[in-house]
């Protein structure tokens, strides 16, 4: 065989692979492609697909914990019972399959409280043998990200994955390669596997915007997004569309307050404001009946420094607290400066407990 007709069955063999590769990528009228399967949708609008990676983000403090907690709680709940508020959040049971919790940036005393919790919204004392709670906080960058890839080599037919805090699974948010690289090997681990990814990610405390190049691409490239804030006008917590979820209509904020320390329930935002504002109502006048039990005057200066001792706050906060009792005449100055209580003092002051 001449040079010339080697040449030219190699490049007919080269040619016939990359038919085949481009084939294989090829939609048609021929091709059978599965419809879209929601494995988590809010207000029934799809949040998290099979085969997708989703974003729910939001600042420091925004309530992000609670409602991936609900959405962990609801993956392992076969039946909801009655008097846990799904903050209208539908996750399809994970049955038998895992449900995997991975965390990058708790403490894990604080990992330990919300495993805790899910048990004891489950009704049960040991953990589900199909849920995993996995500490990544002691790994170093590289290993977290191939620690992911690991868990399809011993867990099969995941049902959930959740990344709590995706952008410590990097160098740095504002590499743009490794942010792209970051972002699409966990797109190809969902669609390799057939699992749902939902990637927490922090809003940046100033600006409200995603942290760098990582946020921009896991939000560009997301199934779904879900922005957690708390809204400081109404003082209630809520959920919101995050502008993009594929093939689906979008949500109207869903807000929610807090019934004890972990439980929530939805409730209209006028409705907590009211609640809100009365609450801050009662504590201010408790406040003034505590420092005012046992004297009718108290100098100015003075008062400032006792509410800041009494609720364990800045001189500046006290100052703040001092003026919020002016403003509601619940507290005069006198000629001498002295700040004179305008309101009757209950008997049982002393025994009032403090929370401003």
């Amino acid at each position: 065989m001449d040079k010339g007709t080697q040449k030219s069955d190699n490049q007919q063999v080269e040619k016939e692979k990359l038919l085949n590769f481009f084939n294989n990528l090829t939609i048609n009228d021929k091709s059978t492609i599965e419809p879209i399967e929601p494995i988590i949708t809010i207000d029934s609008s799809n949040f998290a697909i099979k085969a997708g990676v989703s974003v729910l983000n939001g600042k420091k403090g925004s309530g992000k914990s609670t409602v991936l907690r609900v959405m962990i709680t609801l993956a392992l709940m076969n039946e909801k019972p009655g008097w846990f508020d799904d903050l209208t959040i539908y996750v399809k049971p994970a049955k038998e399959k895992p449900v995997i919790y991975i965390n990058t940036e708790m403490p894990d005393s604080l990992v330990k409280d919300m495993h805790d919790q899910i048990l004891k919204d489950l009704g049960v004392t040991e953990t589900p043998k199909n849920f995993k709670v996995l500490d990544f906080l002691g790994l170093d960058i590289e290993r977290r990200q191939s620690a992911i890839s690991d868990l399809f080599k011993v867990y099969d037919d995941i049902h959930l994955i959740f990344i709590d805090g995706g952008a410590d699974t990097l160098e740095g948010v504002n590499d743009e390669t490794s942010s792209i690289k970051a972002v699409e090997t966990l797109i190809k681990l969902a669609q390799t596997y057939q699992t749902s990814i939902v990637n927490v990610i922090h809003l940046n405390q100033g600006n409200g915007e995603t942290r760098g190049h990582y946020g921009q691409q896991s939000e560009r490239k997301a199934s779904g997004i879900a922005t957690v804030k708390f809204d400081e006008s109404k003082e209630v917590f809520e959920i919101k569309y995050g502008g993009k979820s594929r093939g689906t209509k979008m949500f109207k904020p869903i807000h929610f307050n807090y019934v004890d320390k972990n439980r929530v329930q939805r409730i209209s935002p006028d409705t907590t404001a009211t609640i809100v504002k009365k609450a801050k109502e009662d504590s201010l006048l408790q406040l003034v009946h505590t420092c005012f039990k046992d004297r009718k005057r108290i100098k100015r200066d003075e008062l400032t420094k006792l509410i800041s001792s009494i609720t364990s706050t800045s001189i500046k906060t006290g100052q703040n607290k001092f003026n919020e009792m002016l403003a509601r005449n619940l507290v005069t100055i006198d000629e001498q400066k002295y700040a004179v209580c305008l309101t009757p003092i209950p008997e049982n002051s002393q025994q009032l407990s403090m929370e401003v």
